[in-house]
């Protein structure tokens, strides 16, 4: 820090000589104000250091919490002291949102509880309704006819051949 802030620098120090002429004299100066600087900004560095260490920590949990659905999740299940939630494929924003919602219903529990049931429940309503949907898409051919219609201009024509699964795309004139 004595790079930073000196303490001790060299003075020129002019006074009135002999015969009129000034006399020079170099005398070792102490700067009490850099003392304290050197301190000072020693604690706010270190201060800076440990709020850079936090926000790199909660970066990071951040992060977890975006990529990983099951670790936000587990977050969820820690504030809903239950288990509404196994069983039930939950995105880690939807799993956000219903943390929110139990932080802002701690006051009333009973409230929360019921609340956090009624999801758990319908949500797993929904992904059996998405399961069930997913299997019966499967099962059934892409299209029924032979053009569809997606946009004004562009139709799709289904290749019937199983053994090819590719689309054959073609732009025709509206008629």
């Amino acid at each position: 820090m004595c790079e930073v802030f000196p303490t001790e620098v060299g003075c020129a120090y002019n006074y009135g000589g002999e015969a009129g002429q000034t006399s020079r004299q170099e005398i070792l100066c102490i700067l009490g104000n850099n003392l304290f600087n050197q301190k000072y900004f020693f604690v706010l560095w270190i201060w800076w250091m440990f709020l850079l260490v936090i926000s790199v920590f909660g970066l990071i949990f951040r992060l977890l919490r975006v990529c990983f659905r099951s670790f936000s999740k587990a977050m969820l299940m820690r504030k809903s002291h239950g288990r509404h939630f196994n069983g039930v494929r939950i995105s880690s924003s939807e799993a956000f949102v219903l943390e929110l919602v139990l932080d802002n219903l701690g006051k009333t529990p009973t409230f929360a509880t019921k609340v956090i049931r009624d999801v758990a429940a319908r949500l797993k309503e929904q992904n059996l309704k998405d399961s069930k949907s997913s299997l019966d898409f499967a099962q059934t051919p892409l299209t029924k006819s032979n053009d569809i219609r997606i946009h004004d201009a562009l139709y799709v024509k289904p290749v019937h051949d199983p053994s090819v699964r590719i689309l054959n795309m073609s732009l025709k004139v509206k008629a």
